[in-house]
């Protein structure tokens, strides 16, 4: 295993342990039906010689998301050392919202050429 299985494993538990934590409080109780919080993971290694592409590319995606209304939001974490790898948090409250937000992107790609350009980018810098 890599060390990024081994972070999203530890992410895994993490979220796990904070809905069971959430769920001890004295809050008001949780309906059996309701669904948990989720999180979408996303690795993504890029090549040593495309490494500073993407890295633009990603910061990009991200001031030109800063200015729209976008239907989720994200945590991304680079590595340090080593190969250019990311890996990308997306939280959720429910798989419901998770199509809702997959099915909003295409349109705001649409709408906006560039943002469109910088994902492409992205994609083709992947290995």
């Amino acid at each position: 295993m890599t060390i990024a299985h081994y972070i999203a494993m530890v992410a895994a538990c993490m979220l796990i342990g904070a809905c069971g934590a959430t769920g001890q409080t004295k809050g008001g109780t949780r309906s059996e039906m309701a669904p948990a919080k989720l999180a979408v993971l996303v690795y993504q290694r890029f090549p040593f010689d495309k490494a500073a592409e993407s890295g633009n590319a990603l910061a990009a995606v991200a001031r030109a998301c800063a200015d729209l209304e976008v239907p989720n939001s994200w945590i991304v974490r680079e590595s340090v050392t080593g190969d250019s790898k990311v890996l990308s948090f997306d939280p959720f409250d429910s798989f419901a919202q998770i199509g809702e937000a997959y099915a909003k992107w295409g349109p705001i790609y649409a709408a906006d050429a560039e943002l469109g350009r910088f994902q492409a980018q992205i994609n083709g810098a992947m290995a």
